[in-house]
């Protein structure tokens, strides 16, 4: 093998490294369990529970009043038109604000 061919292989081991210790990260940081955290995730156990943790983590329905709201677009769409009226019912008078501002140099 010629020299250039080594760096090659060990830079394609290194990315490889990185690249497995991303996936780790990624399992590790959607582990909630806590005896998951020194035990081998790549289960089938673990994988089923990270997604019922996802399901369980997700608002289906959110009721308002006497009113029940289904879907992730409605409910978007409610709690965009709560704080946009929430905001509105007090709004900034942006004159009497002062603002201090300084650049170093």
């Amino acid at each position: 093998m010629t020299r250039e061919n080594l760096l090659v292989e060990e830079n394609a081991r290194y990315m490889l490294e990185l690249e497995e210790q991303k996936k780790f990260l990624l399992w590790f940081q959607k582990v909630k369990e806590p005896h998951f955290l020194d035990g081998n995730c790549n289960t089938r156990f673990f994988h089923l529970s990270t997604i019922v943790r996802r399901r369980y983590d997700n608002t289906n329905l959110l009721t308002v009043g006497n009113n029940r709201v289904e879907g992730q677009d409605e409910i978007a769409g409610v709690m965009v038109s709560f704080y946009d009226n929430l905001f509105n019912l007090f709004p900034l008078d942006l004159s009497r604000m002062t603002w201090m501002v300084s650049f170093s140099q």
